[in-house]
């Protein structure tokens, strides 16, 4: 279900870097719209004043909205694939330093949550170039010749994509589990940290911080093999996740586990970091997943060769045929390909032209709408 890029991140496709550059901008995109940035400029009581060189001077809070709004415009371009190596840095800045101000003033897990949209930011504008199913994809194709553009269309055997981006976050996400789950281990110890009355203690602390009812939590204490259980799952889903992403074994079973310790966490504590389950996403087969849905039938495709704009617009449509139900021909060798193929069996024809796109057929397919 989940990959293990580590043991192999080479994909057939990299639509899988369009989904998580998708679903790092739009994550981003939520945590900034979910908070009021003009409270800054009002809030009476400010923590951590060592973050105080973060404000270049008095009054900047006033403004700190509209940074706030320029970030939402970075972070949009980046989420849509537009000079992705600018923008990721950019916003990466900007959303650090709006997180590290407003610390100062909500000192909670929401605002440290937003480093790992800093982190990812930054990680994925350093791989950027894997990822072509993007507005800087449609660019580079301007910077081709008619001949390379050709050649991408009717290229048979496609390479495999490196993706090196999913195998180093695969392993430094891994990495940030162990280093909790060893200490607890270490500083715990094990032996006390595993054990129901521990998890307990968690709970009550929480009921008397924050002074309201935890019902799930006071099941939990109940049944204290529940709590034993929840407590020596959390120790060997934490530390035993990066050793299954270094010897290349299946993940899926530690990623589930560390889902649910995340869930069961929001359920009798309450905190939820929501944030971890989208990077979990990333690791899904999205590809795989679109292969199912498009549709496998044939169709050879005719386009006109010496068309830059016809050969830029097939590029997307040759990118996103996971399937390879799409053979491309010049039209130039129309002739040729009729010739070597009898019309028995023949697979249904789309002729691109340049005033007109029609579809012909030998036996009239019954097009689905997926299909079409």
């Amino acid at each position: 279900m989940f990959i293990n890029y580590f043991a192999d991140h080479r994909r057939a496709s990299d639509l899988n870097m369009a989904v998580a550059r998708i679903l790092i901008g739009v994550m981003t995109l939520i945590q900034l719209l979910a908070i009021d940035w003009t409270v800054a400029a009002e809030w009476p009581v400010f923590f951590h004043e060592q973050h105080a060189f973060l404000i270049p001077f008095d009054g900047y809070l006033e403004y700190l909205q509209y940074e706030a709004w320029l970030a939402l415009l970075l972070v949009l371009a980046f989420t849509a694939g537009y000079r992705t190596g600018l923008t990721s840095f950019l916003s990466a800045l900007l959303v650090a330093h709006l997180s590290g101000i407003y610390f100062m003033i909500h000192p909670s897990g929401t605002i440290q949550m937003f480093l790992l949209d800093v982190y990812l930011l930054v990680l994925f504008g350093m791989y950027r170039h894997t990822d072509s199913m993007s507005v800087d994809g449609l660019r580079g194709t301007f910077d081709r010749s008619t001949t390379r553009l050709n050649d991408a269309l009717t290229r048979e055997d496609q390479d495999d994509v490196a993706l090196p981006f999913f195998k180093w976050l695969l392993v430094i996400f891994a990495l940030t589990y162990f280093f909790n789950g060893a200490a607890k281990i270490i500083a715990g110890p094990a032996t006390e940290w595993g054990t129901a009355a521990n998890i307990d203690r968690y709970i009550q602390i929480e009921q008397a911080r924050t002074n309201r009812a935890l019902p799930w939590g006071d099941f939990v204490i109940q049944h204290d093999l529940l709590g034993f259980a929840a407590a020596s799952l959390t120790l060997v889903f934490e530390t035993g996740f990066v050793i299954a992403v270094v010897l290349g074994w299946p993940i899926t079973v530690f990623a589930l586990g560390l889902m649910g310790m995340h869930v069961g966490i929001a359920v009798t504590l309450t905190p939820f970091f929501w944030n971890h389950f989208v990077v979990f996403a990333m690791f899904l087969p999205w590809d795989r997943l679109v292969c199912k849905l498009e549709s496998s039938r044939e169709f050879r495709v005719y386009y006109p060769a010496d068309d830059a704009t016809h050969l830029r617009a097939l590029q997307v449509f040759r990118k996103t045929d996971l399937n390879d139900s799409l053979t491309f021909v010049p039209d130039s060798r129309r002739s040729e390909s009729d010739t070597a193929t009898s019309t028995t069996g023949r697979s249904p024809e789309i002729v691109v032209r340049n005033s007109s796109r029609q579809w012909e057929s030998y036996e009239p397919p019954q097009l689905t709408g997926l299909e079409a």
